[in-house]
């Protein structure tokens, strides 16, 4: 029994070591990943360009990643750094951690099948995509927060009788993320494989196209920022893909592990669980870098606020000096009686008056 409780001593002390390894590199990339999105939020309210349905997802998302970066980094820092290292351990507090962290990785998972949907639609059928208005995409999103809320919540219900190493509750587990595996991964991407390799094939065949009847300079611009707009959902999908699966996969070997299904190697297993630690909240600092400063709307707006920065700070400058100079005037105009003497104001009207009147011919 004494070596038992020795053993978990250890494994609890290696654990907390590990957790306070990644504090000074979580805590910058919270801060980062807020003060992107917050980015992003300012753009989309300052400017009315960025206000259409295609962006409502691209807003969607930011929030997901705000969430990420301002609510899922602390929590995780409070349940596994900072009572560990006071001797507690709070149950609904880890619960909680694991609970968020699912709906995070599940939301942005449907809002990439949404954003790759949405442009599958806009460039194979271009005529039904101008169909889909505000509404439904808001329709598209409260659908997506709500299964994704369902869904990440449903670990609460043998979460402890899991750490209870209830059998039954060891089964669940391991059934929730085989399912996770399934439906938040090889589903959507087996479509969102599909569907890119659809539109960059229409997309590059309507280059072609173009390039040979020698369209405008205009429409040639448009198709490439529709390819390049490709490129960066494509990157999106790629990012999530590398930052989150090995997470889903990592909870899949535990769970394994506690049905003493399989015996992996633990340091090895230490050490990717502290690289997958820090690479799920990656994805949440790149998304909003890669369509704020490569998506062709997004980075206008941001010139044309940097711009207008500069313009009203200009302005601000000339109307300070034009208001001091007439200031200094009204003031001599005021005190000095010497210049408000030799000064003869004229009268307009009767200058005017007189002038016509010396012009019209008089009648006999």
């Amino acid at each position: 029994m004494s070596r038992d409780n020795a053993n978990n001593t250890t494994t609890a002390t290696k654990e907390i070591e590990a957790n306070l390894e990644a504090l000074p590199q979580l805590i910058p990339i919270g801060v980062f990943i807020i003060l992107t999105n917050c980015l992003v939020f300012v753009l989309y309210y300052s400017r009315r360009s960025l206000r259409k349905a295609s962006n409502y997802l691209l807003l969607s998302l930011a929030v997901c990643d705000f969430f990420n970066g301002s609510v899922n980094i602390p929590l995780f820092l409070w349940a596994f750094v900072v009572l560990p290292l006071q001797g507690a351990k709070y149950l609904p507090l880890i619960c909680a951690v694991e609970v968020s962290h699912n709906l995070v990785a599940i939301t942005a998972a449907c809002h990439i099948t949404l954003i790759t949907a949405e442009k599958y639609i806009a460039i194979t059928r271009p005529f039904k995509f101008h169909v889909i208005k505000k509404k439904t995409m808001l329709v598209a999103l409260a659908g997506a927060w709500l299964i994704s809320s369902l869904v990440a919540v449903a670990p609460v219900g043998w979460f402890s009788k899991r750490m209870g190493k209830i059998p039954i509750a060891l089964t669940l587990e391991i059934t929730y993320n085989v399912f996770c595996l399934l439906a938040v991964f090889v589903v959507p991407y087996t479509f969102i494989i599909y569907a890119h390799v659809i539109m960059f094939r229409k997309a590059f065949q309507k280059k072609s196209q173009f390039l040979c009847r020698n369209a405008s300079r205009k429409i040639c611009k448009k198709k490439k920022n529709e390819l390049k707009c490709l490129v960066i959902f494509a990157t999106m999908a790629t990012v999530f893909l590398l930052c989150w699966l090995p997470w889903f996969v990592l909870r899949l070997i535990y769970s394994l592990v506690s049905k003493k299904l399989i015996i992996p190697d633990s340091k090895l297993l230490d050490t990717a669980s502290q690289v997958i630690l820090i690479a799920r909240y990656l994805t949440s600092a790149i998304n909003p870098l890669l369509y704020t400063f490569f998506k062709h709307d997004f980075w206008i707006a941001l010139k044309r606020m940097g711009t207008h920065g500069k313009h009203a700070r200009s302005k601000s400058l000339s109307e300070g000096t034009d208001s001091r100079i007439r200031r200094q005037l009204t003031n001599k105009m005021r005190n000095g009686s010497d210049y408000s003497d030799s000064v003869e104001i004229p009268n307009t009207r009767s200058s005017k008056f007189s002038f016509r009147n010396q012009k019209r011919p008089q009648r006999v």
